[in-house]
C-alpha cells in the first residue's frame, strides 16, 4: 500500500508539472504575439513609447503623421505618412525613423519604407525669413484577415542629432570703477544671452558680482531646460536618458562635467569665471556654452483591420 500510494503520488506529481509546463508554453506564445502591438509606457525597449516624448515643439518637429485609409479589411493594404521639419537654428542630422506595433506577423503579412526621409534637415533663420528643411518618410502595410475586428495602436519616433548654442556676454566692473563709484551699484550689469533657437535652452541666474581683487575667480550660475517636447540622450536612448554633452569656452565648468544629465527636464550648473581686471577696472567677457545631444520625439496613431466576412 505504502509503495502504491507514493507511485501515485509521484504520477500525479509528474502530470501537474506537464501541465503547468505547457501553461506557460501557451501563455508565452499567445503574449508574445500580442505584445508587439501594444504601446509600453516605459523608457526604452525595441517596441516601447517612451514616457514623456511628445511630437516637438522646437528643433524637429513632427508635422503629421496621417495613416489612409485608417480601417481595412484582411489582405488590404494602408500607407502611413510621417511629415517632419526642422525649425531649430541648427542642422538636424543623424535622423532615424522608425514605427513600432505591426511587427506581430499573425498581423502584418509586410511593412515596408516606400519613401525615405532625408537623413539631415537644414536650420531654419528666422530674421531672414528662411524655413528649416521638411521631409517625409512612408511605410506600407499589408494585413493578414481576422476573425474580430481588431485596432492596432502604431508609435511613429523619429530621433536625431542636435547642437544648442549659447554666447553670453559678461561686462565685470570693479568695486572702485571711476563710472560706478558715486552710483550705489552693488554688482556688474546682468549678463546679456544669445541663444540658437533648439529643444534645449539655458538661463544665467543670480547676478555678476563687483570685483575687488584681481583674478580672484567668481561662480556664475546658469539653468538649462528642455523646452522642446521630447527628450534628449548622448548615446543610449535608455542609460543615457535626459543626459547632455556641455562644452564651456571661457569659464570652468564645476567639477569638471562633461555632461549633465536633467531631471523634470531642468538642470543647474555653475561655472567658473576669472576675470582679468583690478578694482578700478573694466572687461568685456564672452562665454560660450556648446550642447551636443541626441533627441527623440514621436506620435501616435491607429489602423483597424476589419474581421473577415464568412
Amino acid at each position: 500500500m505504502k509503495n502504491n500510494f507514493i507511485g501515485t503520488m509521484n504520477g500525479s506529481t509528474g502530470a501537474i508539472v506537464v501541465i503547468l509546463v505547457i501553461a506557460a508554453v501557451i501563455g508565452f506564445i499567445l503574449f508574445s504575439g500580442n505584445s508587439s502591438s501594444i504601446p509600453i509606457s516605459f523608457p526604452g525597449g525595441s517596441s516601447s513609447t517612451l514616457i514623456g516624448v511628445g511630437s516637438g515643439t522646437a528643433g524637429v518637429i513632427i508635422k503629421s503623421f496621417d495613416i489612409s485609409p485608417l480601417s481595412i479589411e484582411g489582405g488590404d493594404t494602408t500607407i502611413l505618412t510621417l511629415e517632419v521639419e526642422n525649425n531649430g537654428g541648427f542642422d538636424a542630422t543623424s535622423i532615424d525613423y522608425k514605427i513600432y506595433g505591426l511587427s506581430d506577423q499573425n498581423s502584418w503579412s509586410s511593412v515596408t519604407s516606400q519613401l525615405e526621409g532625408e537623413k539631415t534637415l537644414s536650420a531654419a533663420d528666422s530674421v531672414r525669413g528662411i524655413l528649416g528643411g521638411e521631409t517625409t518618410q512612408e511605410w506600407e502595410a499589408t494585413s493578414i484577415e481576422k476573425r474580430t475586428d481588431i485596432t492596432y495602436p502604431v508609435t511613429v519616433r523619429v530621433d536625431y542629432s542636435y547642437i544648442s548654442e549659447a554666447d553670453v556676454i559678461l561686462q565685470i566692473l570693479g568695486r572702485d570703477n571711476p563710472n560706478i563709484k558715486n552710483q550705489n551699484v552693488q554688482t556688474s550689469p546682468s549678463p546679456q544671452t544669445q541663444i540658437t533657437n533648439g529643444p534645449i535652452t539655458i538661463t544665467p541666474l543670480g547676478s555678476i558680482p563687483l570685483i575687488g581683487t584681481t583674478s580672484r575667480p567668481f561662480t556664475l550660475t546658469f539653468q538649462v531646460q528642455n523646452i522642446g517636447g521630447g527628450r534628449p540622450y548622448t548615446d543610449n536612448p535608455v542609460a543615457d536618458l535626459d543626459k547632455i554633452k556641455i562644452i564651456a569656452d571661457g569659464c570652468e565648468v564645476s567639477d569638471n562635467f562633461s555632461e549633465l544629465k536633467l531631471s523634470n527636464n531642468v538642470k543647474k550648473f555653475n561655472c567658473k569665471v576669472t576675470p582679468n581686471i583690478d578694482n578700478e577696472g573694466e572687461e568685456t567677457k564672452s562665454i560660450n556654452i556648446r550642447f551636443e545631444y541626441n533627441y527623440v520625439i514621436q506620435s501616435q496613431n491607429s489602423i483597424t483591420v476589419l474581421r473577415q466576412l464568412i
